[in-house]
């Protein structure tokens, strides 16, 4: 799997559900987020998005969603773990 660091998204097709990851790092503005067509994406019963750097975009995400929030434990290697999950219900 590769990661978007240079485009904004990429597509797989898991065989079960196709998987959106969407990185809005150096999304600057909410035009920018629409017109990555993120709407789109959640209106499909068969995806599963994932959203790295998503407070651009928090205006349209969808109610129902599951944040998860990552620390940086060590700076040298950049390893991370998880540190809170939240399940926002609709």
């Amino acid at each position: 799997m590769s990661f978007p660091e240079f485009t904004k998204n990429h597509d797989y097709d898991s065989g079960i559900k196709n998987i959106h990851h969407i990185d809005l790092y150096r999304v600057q503005d909410k035009k920018e987020v629409v017109d990555l067509g993120l709407e789109e994406y959640f209106a499909q019963t068969n995806s599963i998005v994932f959203i790295e750097w998503p407070e651009a975009a928090e205006s349209i995400l969808p109610k129902r969603v599951i944040k998860i929030y990552f620390e940086i434990v060590d700076e040298d290697t950049k390893e991370d773990i998880c540190t809170k999950f939240i399940l926002i219900p609709d």
